[in-house]
């Protein structure tokens, strides 16, 4: 079975946007998948919009958890899952791979 962990790597702000400071508008991500013997990852960023008036958390106090929590409201479940997926089938193709590098046929 494989572990998919989704991570932040980078984050870019708007030093001035909607009356805040420092306000988070790309969110630079890694995925990783993991089997335990195997392991894969995808790399990608998805833009974050604050809506004024919503909930803000000042750019000190930020976790990574709800980072990613809004990186994946952001994506929505099926881009979610569609990345999982992606990832879990990478660290299945080294487990059994489909396609293989023999050597060729007049070297030996």
């Amino acid at each position: 079975m494989v572990t998919t962990t989704w991570t932040i790597t980078k984050l870019d702000v708007y030093q001035q946007a909607q009356g805040e400071t420092n306000v988070v508008c790309i969110a630079y991500w890694n995925l990783n998948g993991s089997d335990g013997t195997y392991q894969s990852n995808i790399q990608g960023t998805q833009s974050l919009i604050y809506v004024t008036g919503s909930p803000f958390t000042p750019y000190d106090a930020l976790t990574e958890p709800q980072i990613v929590a809004w990186v994946l409201s952001a994506m929505g479940p099926v881009l979610v899952s569609n990345f999982e997926t992606q990832v879990s089938n990478m660290v299945y193709q080294q487990e059994k791979p489909v396609i293989t590098t023999p050597p060729l046929p007049w070297s030996n």
